[in-house]
């Protein structure tokens, strides 16, 4: 795992992932919580996993507090099989309830339990934008 990982090998090289996981599959986590996204900055990144991959199963998590869309692909791309819109009050807060249920080592679960906690208390102000999105 990587925090912070460049790009390269595509037009914008040098772009910076905020984590990226290897593991036989390669999986991209870009974290938006106050800040927008760059120009043509999710595209890039799915260019770079794809071109990295070389065939190997790979995906872009896109998280943001309400789970928007990028602006920077079209529709098509938008619905991708390898991108993953999550809004931090959906997707991700069941990903690690559902972590915690199965959680055996008391440390590990008391820091998802922290966690679960701060998404639910201070980024809330993205959950009504979340249920509009699923309505949609």
């Amino acid at each position: 795992m990587r925090r912070e990982a460049a790009t390269f090998g595509i037009e914008k090289y040098q772009r910076r992932m905020d984590v990226l996981v290897e593991a036989g599959a390669r999986l991209a986590i870009e974290n938006k919580v106050d800040s927008g996204e760059q120009r043509e900055q999710i595209a890039d990144y799915l260019r770079h996993l794809h071109r990295c991959a070389a065939g190997n199963a790979y995906a872009l998590i896109y998280l943001t507090p309400n789970g928007r869309l990028p602006e920077s692909l079209d529709l098509d791309t938008r619905t991708s099989a390898h991108l993953y819109c999550w809004s931090y009050q959906i997707e991700l807060l069941d990903w690690l309830k559902e972590c915690a249920r199965h959680c055996e080592a008391r440390k590990v679960k008391v820091f998802l339990t922290d966690f679960i906690r701060y998404i639910e208390t201070r980024l809330k102000r993205g959950a009504a934008h979340a249920e509009d999105r699923n309505e949609q």
